[in-house]
């Protein structure tokens, strides 16, 4: 069974756990805190809900679209699961600040690393469902916003491609049992003939016997007589 990032989600066990995952984690909370002392001189954090990196993270990530904080990052979680990493382009004011962050879809994003250590990732031109358009082709790692899967340090590895063999197993069990299954005719018997039938009449003979035991038939599970 050859299955991608995306096809690997028809096995149902695989599906249901990428979805555990990233809904769990998408709601968690992601609070922005400032240091601060207090009146005895002592450093203490408070919760900076009016920072705008509160808001952005919490209200609305991208000005591009109107995606909800818990979607987006249920989104990037699941394309962390699911491919290499889950990205999504910063885009920053005059002040250098973090305004938006444009999810990208991870086919379209390379990571590489310079001989001088840098990351920068190759973004392939394009446009997707729920995706900003974008042109650019570098960014600076300070410039992406990425959460990798496990595996070689900034590079993760994809389950689909670690488990490939074990989720290939499923998803042919999986077809198997629906054939089996929707077959409904467990053979316990085979009727013999010295006669010379046709393709036809074989055929017929065949239909007839499905009809009646098979799934959902008059006599599925009965004795054929």
């Amino acid at each position: 069974q050859q299955l991608s990032p995306e096809t690997a989600l028809q096995v149902s066990v695989f599906y249901a756990c990428v979805s555990k995952i990233s809904k769990d984690l998408a709601k968690l909370p992601r609070d922005i805190k400032k240091r601060e002392k207090d009146a005895e001189g002592n450093m203490i954090e408070k919760l900076a809900q009016n920072h705008m990196l509160y808001k952005l993270l919490n209200e609305r990530p991208s000005d591009f679209d109107n995606t909800l904080p818990f979607t987006f990052f249920e989104t990037i979680i699941g394309w962390a699961l699911r491919y290499q990493a889950g990205y999504a382009l910063i885009t920053r004011d005059d002040t250098d600040l973090p305004v938006s962050l444009d999810m990208i879809h991870p086919t379209r994003v390379v990571l590489e690393v310079t001989k001088q250590g840098n990351i920068i990732f190759k973004v392939a031109s394009g446009e997707g469902s729920g995706e900003k358009p974008v042109t650019i082709t570098k960014v600076r790692e300070e410039d992406m916003f990425y959460i990798h899967a496990f595996g070689n340090g900034q590079s993760g590895i994809p389950i689909t491609e670690a488990a490939k063999e074990a989720l290939g197993i499923s998803k042919a069990a999986q077809q198997f049992q629906a054939k089996f299954f929707g077959n409904g005719l467990q053979v316990s018997a085979v009727l013999e003939t010295p006669l010379v039938l046709k393709r036809d009449t074989k055929d017929a003979m065949k239909a007839s016997w499905k009809t009646e035991f098979g799934a959902n038939g008059k006599s599925q599970g009965g004795i054929a007589i």
